[in-house]
């Protein structure tokens, strides 16, 4: 399978280098827009086991209810 372009890379040092028209930023932007309807809880990778489609990026929130 081939890397999407459009998602961000992740240094060896964890670092990321974020294109701001990334599907990454856009999606964290979207994510800290709403943060007024629920607590961002942390931010992390998950390395997929397999190796096939490189890394997923997670956010943790808990919704205000």
């Amino acid at each position: 399978q081939e890397v999407d372009s459009q998602v961000d890379e992740l240094n060896i040092d964890g670092t990321v280098d974020e294109d701001p028209e990334s599907r990454t930023e856009i999606f964290l932007q979207g994510v800290y827009a709403m943060s007024d309807q629920f607590n961002v809880v942390g931010e992390y990778r998950t390395q997929d086991r397999d190796e096939d489609v490189g890394d997923l990026y997670s956010v943790g929130a808990v919704y205000n209810f």
